[in-house]
């Protein structure tokens, strides 16, 4: 768990060993913020790669809950309203 401060960005790394290759990713966000329209979620490789799965969604609603971020899912991100809960296409694939 990290804490969301506001007007700040606040990092989670998460490091994966490189002995493999990654054929397919999804991402689970577990996110309890008041304003979900504050919120940007980006998966950076380590090569520098940057992928955005969320980008300031869901107006004044509030929290990604057991959201799943899987660019083979039928609704896309943009699609969806806050509460976000359920499994999405990210921003960009």
């Amino acid at each position: 768990p990290a804490a969301i401060q506001d007007r700040r960005t606040t990092r989670v790394d998460v490091t994966v060993a490189d002995t493999f290759t990654v054929a397919d990713l999804n991402v689970t966000v577990d996110l309890t913020h008041a304003r979900t329209w504050d919120l940007s979620i980006r998966v950076v490789a380590p090569d520098g790669r940057t992928m955005t799965l969320f980008n300031r969604r869901g107006g004044d609603g509030a929290n990604l809950t057991g959201t799943v971020f899987d660019d083979a899912a039928t609704t896309a991100v943009s699609a969806a309203a806050a509460p976000f809960a359920g499994t999405f296409r990210p921003e960009q694939a």
